[in-house]
């Protein structure tokens, strides 16, 4: 089985859909799609590990919220990563 390029956790699916653009099927992450040129591009970075925890929260949580997660640029991971954060945020301060 091939593994999740945000947690590496055992994948059911990792299958190219368009391209360079993978479809991902994740027990722990759920199901978004990736580029490769985006994995590539963030595993050069010097928090990696750090990021693909970050983002590996934030697919979930858009999973769970019905929410289709495509991630192909920067800017791609930056806004739902902030989406992530604001809810984080709003649900801390509900308590």
């Amino acid at each position: 089985m091939p593994a999740c390029p945000l947690c590496d956790s055992e994948a059911s699916s990792v299958s190219p859909i368009l391209g360079p653009v993978f479809d991902v099927t994740c027990p722990t992450c759920s199901n978004y799609k990736i580029s490769t040129a985006l994995v590539l591009e963030l595993k050069t970075g010097p928090q990696w590990n750090e990021v693909r925890a970050q983002l590996s929260k934030a697919v979930s949580w858009a999973a769970q919220r019905q929410k289709l997660v495509s991630l192909e640029t920067v800017r791609d991971v930056s806004n739902l990563n902030a989406a992530f954060g604001r809810s984080e945020r709003k649900r801390v301060h509900e308590f």
